[in-house]
């Protein structure tokens, strides 16, 4: 497949055209490979790819060929079992897998031989913003490959503000931490919402919001192999055209490249807008969210830029960038900022992982059971 999407570099404005062509290589049913409810999905540099199984508690891995391996693990609390099995990576040739239930990671070499279980850090600590120490919950994202870890963290909304943290910045992102929980450095930083949200006086409650729909928040997404980190800015709105700007660090925090994307925007139909409106005052979790949500939200009139990231191993960005039909655009960037071209993925395609040469994505059938498939990249010439 190949797409037409406008972006801008620079602000001047640039058409992409045929730029990228998708081919279909790999393609796992999942009748024939029993598979249930994907949670986690990593290709290893040799083409393995894993895919957490959470029902069963195991995880399935795949030649790449599609050809079915040995997987590893099971439900339970023993060495090698899970209990809410939520994420999984590749550290070399050894399997991550990441248990929030248990709150441990397991390593497995090869993929399936249990090699040892690390418990997570409860907490790191850390200076304030007003002196004193801050102790900061957090949930491991990337084992390092030198005794660090990356990890998810999230400020808190009323406790005393870690030092790194920008002021008045309620939000969360990737720290990088000593195995036994000590501050080491910053990588990338998001605020919560981004302006998403519309204030809600409650009774009792404090912060109390409403989220709006189709509302660009900052995002963030790190490499699977932790190498590097980016963030998407929210979105600068014109009538017609939508800003962003994308940064990409390494695991110091360090700038790889900083630059603004501006895409052509597609509008929210009408359909869809009302429908959001009814389900989130339907499924509002009080009867003030719902009355608030009516009266106070208004619905953007356009999709914002962008609404995902995905970070390839080999640093590549891939940022959807617009949707028609069920199929996805996908804006690539190089590892050095530079746009790549513009691909996009059929229908009822998620994609979970992709490089400059391939994307791995789940794949839904008429029955909304999910298998896997693969897509070559090529430059249309």
């Amino acid at each position: 497949m190949v797409a037409a999407v406008a972006i801008a570099l620079g602000g001047a404005p640039l058409l992409c055209q045929s730029q990228l062509r998708t081919v279909e290589d790999l393609r796992i049913e999942p009748d024939a490979a029993y598979l249930g409810r994907i949670q986690g999905f990593a290709v290893s540099a040799s083409g393995i790819i894993a895919v957490g199984q959470p029902q069963s508690g195991r995880v399935k891995l795949f030649a790449p060929d599609g050809t079915q391996l040995a997987g590893f693990g099971r439900s339970g609390e023993g060495p090698g079992e899970f209990r809410g099995l939520f994420m999984v990576a590749w550290l070399a040739d050894t399997l991550w897998v990441n248990d929030r239930n248990l709150q441990r990671m397991t390593f497995a070499a090869g993929g399936n031989k249990l090699s040892r279980t690390v418990a997570w850090p409860r907490s790191f600590t850390g200076p304030t913003q007003t002196g004193g120490r801050a102790h900061i919950s957090l949930v491991p994202a990337f084992p390092g490959g030198d005794g660090d870890l990356l990890a998810r963290t999230l400020s808190s909304a009323t406790g005393p503000q870690a030092s790194w943290i920008p002021r008045g910045e309620n939000g969360s992102g990737i720290t990088r931490v000593t195995a036994n929980g000590r501050f080491l450095n910053l990588m990338v930083w998001k605020p919560f919402f981004g302006g998403c949200t519309v204030a809600v006086d409650l009774p009792g409650v404090t912060g109390g919001h409403v989220v709006v729909p189709f509302c660009g928040e900052p995002q963030y997404e790190l490499a699977p192999n932790g190498s590097v980190g980016v963030t998407v800015s929210a979105p600068r709105m014109s009538r017609e055209t939508g800003s962003v700007t994308v940064r990409s660090v390494d695991r110091l925090g360090r700038k790889i490249f900083e630059r603004d994307l501006t895409v052509a925007l597609q509008k929210v139909p009408q359909h869809v807008a009302d429908s959001a409106r009814e389900d989130n005052i339907k499924n509002a979790m009080r009867p003030a969210l719902g009355a608030a949500f009516r009266s106070k939200v208004r619905i953007p009139s356009h999709y914002p830029p962008v609404t995902r990231v995905i970070v390839g191993t080999d640093r590549a960005v891939w940022l959807q960038t617009g949707q028609h039909d069920g199929a996805t655009s996908w804006t690539v960037l190089r590892p050095s900022g530079a746009t790549y071209g513009v691909a996009t993925l059929p229908p009822r395609v998620t994609l979970m992982a992709a490089t400059m040469q391939a994307a791995w994505g789940i794949s839904r059938n008429e029955d909304d059971l999910e298998g896997i498939i693969r897509f070559r990249i090529q430059p249309v010439r």
